[in-house]
Parts: structure tokens; sequence; C-alpha cells
């Protein structure tokens, strides 16, 4: 794709003590790009995410968001500017329905207060649209005034998915999206990424940035790969390329054959 990067990452480095948990960090993602963090426990992979979505600030280094400088931006402000982020455990509200999780997150990213939706989000059309919408997407909709603490768990990551995709993103950061999760709810997720990543009618596609440590997962969805090792980059590039990587699939994938 050409033209400049969505996402841009340069150099970013932050300790936690003498631990550089990310050492000089740097990737990019083109938009409507899907592109892979990989590595193993404690590489540094979630805090990257963090520094990304603005939970966590680098000692050094830049990120940019669209060619503007996000690195000491809010995740407020993040949000406002187009990125949204699933995270690694749910997060979605469980005594409120599908439909009131998603609602809300319509309404965060209109910048409006909370207190109205919390009397009566079912009767709020102009929420309502969208986030049914946002359910139907990801395969929701029968369920939409079911308890999200209810929902099974593969259906409350896609709920967070929802809430996600109602909120408009450019970019969207997702963490361990199949974590925990059956073969078959696995595949169905991995399908539904897909479908995300392609776009709808109503919604232009996102940029994806995803941890994963499934690596079936990975390279059946990522255009892009990265690989951390020790807070640093090991290999970036395309995903065939990295996979057969000789010093990925040693440091990493701990075998001298490319994976299946």
């Amino acid at each position: 794709m050409t033209g400049p990067p969505l996402l841009e990452v340069v150099e970013v480095t932050r300790r936690f003590g003498g631990l550089a948990a990310n050492d000089a960090v740097s990737l990019a993602l083109d938009p409507g790009s899907l592109h892979a963090v990989i590595g193993p426990n404690g590489a540094g992979k979630s805090t990257l995410l963090a520094q990304i979505a603005g939970t966590l600030r680098p000692d050094t280094g830049r990120i940019r968001l669209g060619g503007r400088d996000i690195t000491r931006l809010s995740p407020r402000r993040r949000a406002r500017l187009g990125l949204a982020r699933g995270f690694q455990i749910s997060s979605v509200l469980p005594r409120f329905s599908a439909l009131e999780n998603v609602a809300l997150a319509v309404q965060a990213r209109r910048g409006l207060g909370l207190a109205g939706l919390l009397v009566d989000a079912a009767r709020d059309r102009s929420l309502n649209r969208p986030a049914v919408a946002a359910l139907a997407e990801v395969g929701l909709a029968d369920q939409a005034a079911v308890p999200a603490g209810a929902l099974s768990h593969g259906a409350r990551r896609r709920l967070e998915l929802a809430i996600c995709l109602a909120q408009t993103p450019r970019l969207l950061l997702l963490d361990e999206p199949v974590a925990g999760m059956g073969p078959d709810e696995s595949r169905a997720t991995v399908d539904l990424l897909a479908r995300i990543a392609g776009g709808a009618d109503d919604r232009p596609a996102p940029a994806i940035l995803l941890i994963e440590h499934d690596m079936d997962a990975v390279f059946a969805l990522a255009d892009r790969v990265t690989v951390l090792v020790q807070g640093r980059v090991l290999a970036s590039g395309p995903a065939a390329e990295v996979r057969a990587d000789a010093a990925v699939r040693t440091a990493y994938l701990g075998t001298a054959a490319a994976p299946p």
C-alpha cells in the first residue's frame, strides 16, 4: 500500500526499574492492514500495546497516528482520533445487556455523558442504531438483550469487538482475541476478524494490530508480523518471510523447521 503509515512507533523504550520491557521498538501499520505482534511471555508485547493505547507512556521514542504525534495524549483523546482497544481479559459490564454495553461505546465516542444512558439506554434510538449494527456484524443480534455476564466466553469476546466497532475506529488494538477459546470458537473468531479487516458497507476497514499466541490465527490473518524477544524486535516483515526466518523459528517457534 502506498502513502504514509497510519500508525508509526519509532524507537520506543519503556523501562521498569532496570528492566527494559521495550527497547527501541519500531513498527508501522498501513491503513487497512493487519499486523500481528508475537513473542514469548515477557517479551514486552502487552507493554507495547499499552503505550500505543496511552495507558503507559514511553520513556523515550515517539508514537504517531495519522501523522499526528500522540505520544503524550490520554487514552480518551486517542479514542477520539480513532483508536479502539480490546483487552486480553474481557472488559464488558456484566450487569448491562449486550446492547447497553455497545450503546455506552457509541455515547462515549460522541463525547456525551453517561447519566442519560444509564437511565434508559434501550429507548435511545440514536445510540441503538449503530449499537444494533455492531452487534449484527459480530453475530450477536439475537443476544442484544442478554446481560453481558450471562454470555459465553466467546460471545463476550465478540461483544468486546462490537464495542470497538461501534467507535468506528481507524486503528483497532487487540490483545489475544482468541485466548481461552476452543477450536470451533477460535476458528469462528478468526473468520470474524478477517471480515472486520475487510470493512463493511457503512464502515471502512480499520487497521488492526493484534497480539496473539495462537500461530494458526496469526498466520491466517496477518499481512505483517513483528517478533519481540526480550523487549527488542527480532524480526519484522511480511508474514510469510517472518514465518520462514530461521532466527524466529529458533528463538520463538522453538523448531528448526518452518511452522505448518
